[in-house]
């Protein structure tokens, strides 16, 4: 796949793959979608040829945690 965005997502509770869906789904974008604390970074590194441009989400908690 050419020309995708890739997603990475840093979490350290849980994934926040609702995140990449919304963001695929409203920008109409063609991603991939990386969980690099939990896989490595092997498959990032491979796919950097065919990625126009990152996307990092990231917090230590997700907006959607209710936390104080």
């Amino acid at each position: 796949m050419t020309n995708q965005i890739a997603i990475v997502d840093p979490f350290v509770k849980g994934p926040a793959i609702h995140c990449f869906n919304r963001l695929v789904t409203l920008l109409g974008i063609r991603a991939t979608y990386f969980q690099p604390g939990q896989f490595g970074i092997e498959d990032l590194i491979q796919n950097a040829p065919h990625n126009q441009g990152y996307i990092v989400l990231g917090s230590a908690s997700n907006v959607t945690e209710p936390l104080d």
